[in-house]
């Protein structure tokens, strides 16, 4: 069975009813730019967080990919890479050579919920009517009032669920400026279009969660949540990415990993991705970020970028984690 349809992991002891709220880890490989089905089980409301993982070498070249994602329902959904690039031009032939990456998913029911640990994990989705860019203003949207019930430090992780617009968008997040990462006080999402000269998108759905950082283990599964320094800069400055050691060291490298933007220090824009598998190192993430093609010529887009903070969750392996109700 292909990782797309099932997790490799299911939990010899779990709850007996079929729809208890839970989270999922899944690792999807070789995702292309044609879209690709991933299959659910006992889903509800699922909020699915994706990240590509990148290589670790630009030979051959490699150009700036995340993940695009549509009709999500309870029992699947559906993502595919898309280079970011002009509206007009998707599916041209300058996209049909994006070179297939490893996707990195976590999927979480929406609502409040309560880990095996006792930290709070809160998944959530909102239409998102603004569209912010470095040539227009990273207001983002505040979200700060859904995550009352939450303790600092916390970790959000964030997806684009829709694709009402061909044109390309990515998630972001800040605190209560664009170089601080969110926190119960100050919290805002959003989806931005980087250097794209053509600032309007049309509304998107967006899914978050948020988890209250820490190291556990649950089902089988060790797991943590994290945000990094701000030291992640552009992947083509340092392919191998930047290194963010583990809270607690894994017993054994993690498997699968996901990563957003928890600041916005370039005004450029960007988005998180990882660098290289998440199953290289137990000692540390690699993170790195990217930047798109728009706004120069292709040929001679910066993708340099200043430091910023990634938030990460990284599991031990694919599988599933139950969750209780949240208090």
């Amino acid at each position: 069975t292909s990782p797309s349809d099932v997790p490799s992991i299911v939990p010899s002891v779990a709850p007996t009813l079929l729809f208890s709220p839970r989270m999922e880890s899944r690792k999807i490989v070789n995702l292309s730019e044609v879209w690709e089905t991933v299959s659910l089980i006992g889903f509800i409301n699922p909020i699915p967080i994706c990240s590509v993982e990148y290589p670790t070498s630009n030979l051959p070249y490699h150009q700036p990919v995340l993940v695009r994602m549509r009709n999500v329902f309870s029992t699947s959904f559906e993502i595919r890479l898309q280079e970011p690039i002009k509206p007009s031009e998707v599916f041209t032939s300058f996209e049909q050579d994006v070179i297939p990456c490893n996707v990195n998913c976590l999927i979480v029911e929406k609502g409040t919920w309560k880990l095996p640990d006792n930290r709070t994990i809160l998944a959530e989705s909102y239409t998102s009517t603004v569209t912010d860019s470095w040539s227009t203003s990273w207001n983002g949207e505040d979200q700060t009032s859904s995550i009352s019930s939450l303790v600092d430090p916390i970790v959000v992780l964030g997806q684009i669920m829709t694709y009402n617009d061909t044109g390309y968008s990515a998630f972001w997040s800040k605190g209560d400026n664009v170089n601080t990462p969110p926190s119960t006080d100050v919290f805002f999402t959003g989806k931005h279009v980087g250097k794209d000269p053509q600032t309007s998108r049309n509304n998107e759905e967006i899914g978050y969660v948020v988890i209250e950082r820490g190291h556990g283990s649950a089902y089988g599964i060790e797991f943590e949540a994290g945000v990094t320094a701000p030291s992640a800069k552009g992947w083509i400055q340092d392919t191998d990415g930047y290194p963010q050691q583990y809270d607690v060291l894994f017993s054994s490298p993690p498997e699968v990993a996901v990563v957003s933007m928890a600041t916005m220090h370039g005004v450029q824009g960007a988005w998180a991705a990882l660098a290289g598998s998440p199953s290289n190192n137990a000692t540390h993430i690699a993170v790195t970020v990217d930047e798109d093609l728009l706004g120069l010529d292709k040929a001679g887009s910066n993708r340099w970028h200043m430091p910023e903070s990634i938030a990460y969750c990284s599991f031990a392996s694919e599988g599933t984690i139950y969750l209780e109700i949240g208090h």
